[in-house]
């Protein structure tokens, strides 16, 4: 299936697959925008799991924080750092799944593979233990600690070449944000946009192939349909 889907749809095969986490490889960014719009409630800022969508979707807590600041003149960094990672976890145990096909397609990849999230390494893990994609990737898990500067900057991307050994060019990302688009692409990298979280809106596709993914993915391919062959 993976690389049908390359040579059908990107023209070339790779050398190594990338996945981002949230939105990609579990459909965990309804939950997490339920979570932060109670606890942003909480604090006098009444935004939807919808808004939240908007206007959260691929940030760093910091960047989140610093979002909220500027928006809405309130600090709620210390309340983020402390609060949103343990209370999104208690929602992820009990409803947290991984995107329909996923697993299946992970499987057929035959090259390196990893996941790079600027989501915190805590949350990447127990995501991945959650929804059992976790012994997929052979301890190959990155997140925006393990740099400076997190997505849209190119550097967890570059991170993540230099460690599996293999050129950027040669690398091909699977991303649901706009941000990560722009990190994949900056770093050299080929960007696919995935369209199969629970998030997804209509227009989004638009958004990401303006943020330079090279094709869209509405679904993972099933072996013996036309993208899985």
């Amino acid at each position: 299936m993976f690389a049908s889907f390359c040579r059908r749809e990107l023209g070339r095969e790779f050398a190594a697959a990338i996945f981002d986490c949230d939105g990609v490889l579990v459909d965990s960014e309804p939950l997490a925008n339920r979570v932060m719009a109670e606890l942003l409630a909480e604090h006098g800022i009444p935004l939807t799991p919808e808004e939240c969508a908007r206007t959260f979707v691929g940030l760093t807590v910091d960047g989140e924080a610093a979002l909220i600041r500027r928006e809405y003149g309130i600090d709620l960094a210390e309340v983020l750092h402390r609060e949103l990672t343990p209370r999104t976890l208690t929602c992820f145990a009990t409803e947290l799944q991984a995107t329909p096909g996923v697993e299946a397609f992970v499987r057929a990849v035959d090259v390196p593979r990893a996941v790079a999230s600027n989501s915190r390494m805590q949350r990447v893990e127990r995501s991945l233990e959650i929804t059992g994609l976790r012994r997929l990737f052979d301890g190959k898990l990155f997140s925006a600690s393990h740099v400076a500067r997190p997505k849209p900057a190119p550097d967890l991307y570059q991170h993540v070449a230099v460690t599996l050994g293999v050129p950027a060019a040669d690398c091909v990302v699977f991303e649901d944000s706009a941000s990560g688009c722009t990190a994949a692409r900056a770093a050299g990298m080929t960007a696919v946009g995935y369209l199969g979280g629970g998030h997804v809106r209509p227009g989004h596709g638009e958004r990401l192939l303006k943020a330079g993914a090279m094709a869209i993915l509405e679904r993972w391919p099933v072996e013996g349909t036309a993208l899985g062959l």
